[in-house]
């Protein structure tokens, strides 16, 4: 009986914590993707920036081309929170896949040695579920030793990755199936728990004969 009553009372702390992490912040698609919430995931902060000086973020990475002026201000606003920021501009729309690639394995040993320092990072896109989605996916499988299907799966569908996310438009999904998942899937094969990522895979990617999608894991 006490035995039940212990495993019911760490359930219960298991399931408040989480729920805690996600009630510190209003941004979209906030998530941790480590057990220790050294590495954070989600939209960008837009004039929620504060939120994560609030969450005592340290470095926000954002891994998306500027549009217009919105990467400038988030970079103008972290600097003056004190929170340092580095930008790998990364392309979703008719994109350069090489390049993409190399992009993408940056990001994930970016975060990696934020990992390694103790030093608690954000990263973002625009909406948190596409490129933001590969570089979190990768991170699992290199930092927490996931198979490709469980990151595929649990961490990129389930925060919208492609058409995971409903109402996504389908020219935006037919653009990520050509650059972001043939590079998800290239970078996962070659991946080795000695060696990590490998980037010279960035080379040689090809349109795969089927592509997985998470209505087909539904």
């Amino acid at each position: 009986m006490k035995i039940i009553q212990t495993c019911c009372s760490i359930l219960i702390l298991f399931t408040a914590l989480t729920t805690a992490a996600s009630a510190q912040t209003t941004i979209k698609n906030f998530d941790k993707v480590d057990s220790s919430g050294t590495i954070l995931r989600g939209a960008q902060p837009g004039t929620k920036v504060a939120e994560l000086k609030k969450m005592k973020v340290a470095s926000v990475l954002i891994i998306k081309k500027q549009t217009k002026t919105e990467v400038d201000e988030e970079v103008e606003a972290l600097r003056d929170l004190g929170i340092k920021s580095k930008v790998i501009p990364m392309e979703w729309d008719h994109a350069d896949v090489k390049k993409l690639c190399h992009q993408v394995v940056e990001a994930v040993k970016l975060l990696q040695e934020a990992k390694a320092k103790g030093v608690k990072t954000y990263f973002h896109c625009t909406l948190g579920q596409d490129r933001t989605g590969t570089v979190a996916g990768l991170f699992r499988m290199v930092d927490q030793k996931w198979t490709a299907a469980r990151a595929f799966k649990e961490e990129m569908c389930t925060h919208g990755y492609s058409d995971g996310a409903p109402g996504k438009p389908a020219r935006i999904v037919k653009e990520i199936e050509k650059s972001l998942t043939p590079i998800f899937l290239a970078l996962s094969k070659s991946y080795s728990p000695s060696t990590g990522l490998n980037p010279s895979a960035c080379n040689r990617i090809t349109m795969p004969a089927s592509i997985p999608t998470c209505k087909k894991l539904e």
